[in-house]
Parts: C-alpha cells; sequence; structure tokens
C-alpha cells in the first residue's frame, strides 16, 4: 500500500502490511492496531501511539519500531505524532518541523531531539523526560524540570508540589503552573498561567503555586491565584494579567519588586493582594479594574510603594456589558500606597451627584510630579460640592489636573 497525499488508519485488531509513506502521506496506527514494513519516506508522516500493538519499518533515521508499550527511534514530522502513555516508554525520538511528541502523566522518554518546528507536549507528572536543547541538557524527572525550553507551540503544565526551574518560553509556547517555578523567561508571543491549568477542558486552580523571579519580554503571564514573588516585564507586547479572585480561592498575591517597563502593560481585576509589592512603572501602563459583581463595593489595593517614570495608571470598570449591575452602581477604586515618587498621570474617575470617586492615599512621602485626569460618571450634582481625591501624608509632590484647560465640567459646574 502506497500512501500519497491522503490518510490511511489503522483501527484498533487492524492491521496493515508494506506501506510506503509518500510526501503528504500520513499513517495513523490506532491503539491496538499494527503495521509492519513501513516504509516513512521523506514528507511522510506516522500518527500513534505507545499502546499500539506494533508498529515497525524504516525511517530516514534508520529502523523504527513500537511494541509491548516501548517506542524507538520514532521520527515525527510533517503532521506525525507520538503519544507516550502512563508507565510506557520511549527512546530516541526526533521531533521534526510539525511533529509532535505528547508525554502523558507517567510517561518516559528520553534521547528526544526537538527540532525547529517541532511540538512537545509534557507535564512534571511524566516518569521522566529528557534530551539535548540550547541550554545543554533538560531533564523533567522526581516532579523538577531542569532546563527546558518551549518553543513553536510547545507546552509544559506544572503539576501541584512539582517544580520547573529556569524555563524558557518563546514562538507561541505555552506554561501552565500549579506548583513552583524559579528563573522562568516568557519570550515573545508566549503565554504563561500561574495558579491555573486547562487539561482537555478541565480547569483546576491552586493557592499553592508559586513564581520566583520571572521576565517577561513581549510576552503574556495571566495570573489566576497563587503567589508572583519579584517579576519583570517589558515591551509593548509584554503583558501582566492578575485575575480578579476566583471563588473558594484567596486573591492573587504579588510580592517583592514588580518592575513594568518599555510599554509594557500591567493589569488587575479586582481587589487582587499587592501589599507586599514595590511596582516601578517605567513608560508603561497599570490598568486597575475594578469588581463590578457586587453593587457599591470599592476594589481596595495597597501597596508597599509605588515609583513612576513617564508612566500612567488608570482606574476603570471592567469593560463589560452589565447584566446584573446597574448603570448607576458605580464601583470605585481606593489605591493605597507607603510612598509614591516620580512623574505621571493617574486617570480617576468621580461621581460628584452621589459624592464618590476613585481615591489615591499615599500614607507616607509623597514626591515628584503628577497630573490627575479626571473622567465623572454620573449626573450633574445639584450643587458645586468638592471632592478630595488625593491625600498624602507629607512630601513636596505636585498634584495639577491634567484635564483640558485645567478643569472639568460637570453639568453647570467647573472643577478645578
Amino acid at each position: 500500500t502506497t500512501i500519497k497525499g491522503g490518510r490511511l488508519i489503522v483501527e484498533k485488531d487492524g492491521g496493515a502490511v508494506f506501506v510506503a509513506i509518500e510526501k503528504g502521506g500520513l499513517l495513523e496506527v490506532k491503539e491496538g492496531g499494527l503495521a509492519i514494513a513501513v516504509d516513512q519516506k521523506a514528507g511522510g508522516a506516522i500518527k500513534t501511539t505507545t499502546r499500539a500493538m506494533e508498529v515497525f519499518g524504516t525511517n530516514r533515521l534508520g529502523q523504527f519500531d513500537i511494541k509491548n508499550g516501548i517506542a524507538n527511534n520514532m521520527l515525527l514530522e510533517n503532521g506525525g505524532s507520538l503519544r507516550v502513555e502512563e508507565n510506557d516508554f520511549a527512546y530516541n525520538t526526533t521531533v521534526d518541523s510539525g511533529g509532535l511528541l505528547e508525554v502523558m502523566d507517567g510517561g518516559t522518554v528520553t534521547g528526544v531531539d526537538k527540532k525547529a518546528g517541532g511540538k512537545l507536549i509534557v507535564s512534571t507528572n511524566a516518569l521522566e523526560v529528557s534530551g539535548p536543547n540550547s541550554k545543554g541538557q533538560f531533564s523533567i524527572k522526581d516532579g523538577v524540570s531542569k532546563n527546558y525550553e518551549l518553543d513553536d507551540g510547545s507546552g509544559l503544565i506544572v503539576m501541584e508540589d512539582t517544580q520547573a526551574i529556569d524555563t524558557i518560553l518563546d514562538e507561541h509556547a505555552t506554561m501552565q503552573s500549579l506548583g513552583k517555578v524559579t528563573g522562568t523567561k516568557v519570550q515573545e508571543n508566549a503565554v504563561y498561567d500561574l495558579g491555573r491549568s486547562d487539561q482537555n477542558g478541565s480547569i483546576t486552580y491552586s493557592s499553592k503555586a508559586i513564581s520566583e523571579n520571572m521576565v517577561i519580554n513581549n510576552g503574556r503571564a495571566n495570573v489566576w491565584a497563587g503567589t508572583m514573588v519579584n517579576v519583570s516585564v517589558r515591551g509593548n507586547d509584554g503583558i501582566l494579567e492578575v485575575m480578579k479572585p476566583q471563588i473558594n480561592y484567596a486573591p492573587a498575591m504579588l510580592v517583592g519588586k514588580v518592575v513594568v517597563s518599555e510599554g509594557a502593560s500591567f493589569r488587575t481585576h479586582g481587589a487582587v493582594d499587592t501589599s507586599k509589592a514595590d511596582v516601578s512603572l517605567e513608560n508603561s501602563v497599570w490598568t486597575i479594574i475594578a469588581d463590578i459583581t457586587t453593587t457599591n463595593q470599592n476594589t481596595l489595593l495597597n501597596l508597599a510603594n509605588l515609583a513612576m517614570s513617564d508612566a500612567n495608571v488608570i482606574m476603570m470598570d471592567e469593560p463589560v456589558t452589565r447584566s446584573s449591575v446597574t448603570a448607576s452602581a458605580e464601583n470605585f477604586i481606593t489605591l493605597t500606597t507607603n510612598t509614591l515618587s516620580g512623574n505621571g498621570n493617574f486617570y480617576m474617575r468621580t461621581d460628584m451627584a452621589n459624592h464618590q470617586s476613585d481615591q489615591l492615599n499615599v500614607t507616607g512621602q509623597a514626591t515628584g510630579d503628577f497630573k490627575i485626569f479626571v473622567t465623572d460618571t454620573g449626573a450633574s450634582p445639584a450643587a458645586g460640592d468638592s471632592l478630595t481625591l488625593v491625600t498624602t501624608g507629607g512630601g513636596d509632590a505636585a498634584f495639577t489636573l491634567g484635564n483640558a484647560g485645567g478643569v472639568v465640567d460637570i453639568g453647570t459646574y467647573e472643577y478645578t
């Protein structure tokens, strides 16, 4: 049988003999299926599992085979894939462009040669996964991943009570962590999730998740639960987003230095825990998004310190259509920090008619120059009452109204 530009599927208890896979052809051997004397030619592909009854033949690397849960010398490319099941083994697997190697929990894969364009999907619950990469050698063993470099759509899931050390995510790679990760680098177009995993539609959260010393360079990190300690995010496409607290889980925590620079974006939703965070914003934006799931309950955020350099802090509601919250029930934000320094802009909201507003409260020293841009969200006030938006415990900081002309028009009144 010759497969050229088509697909041959061998089901359970089925068999195929003397199969030539030409360019564009795919041989799929399912669990319990048999394929012998297979000739995988250039451009051909094999899709199978270690639970196939038997598969053997030749590829451009030599002879390959799968039998009794053990795969040897498989070549995965051009849409081909191998799924290594629990308690099964794969040795000396080459994952080339368009190929996929998926290692299930409890699987063992050694001698992985993952080339550009190949994908490797694995969790830290695999018994062992190892092979060479640009950092020398990577390994996943005994619940610890070391020097793992992901790209081209590869993925890693760090399970609870396991670790990942010095992981690099690049080129559309994904990483989901319920355990502890240290020294992770999230590069361009890569996505990292802390405290949340999605495995085949089954979503799990964990407040035990911890990330330490992460660097995000034009990638994206989503913090769902757990604790992030010391993080740097930079680049116009760099995003650090902390989600609102999940039901039955403690709010996500940011601890230590949070450095956002070079046009990057920092977003927080609802009352996340930033009380032990030193936030530094350099030519970047922090968007603080109020929780609108409850009416008339302001979002309170506390910081250790806030330093700004040509940066913006924007306070706003969740940009969604409200179904259970009335349009007039604006939820405001109170941002409290021990110190404030530098220069930048604060975008704040008021509801003068109801004497409500966003608040900036500096309990200690405030230094530098800042502009306050005000948008009123309510009806015209009945009288020209005043609202205090900024309070400080001392220092020589200058706060000026940044609206056009230095005034805010609200109905029949102008505020300065």
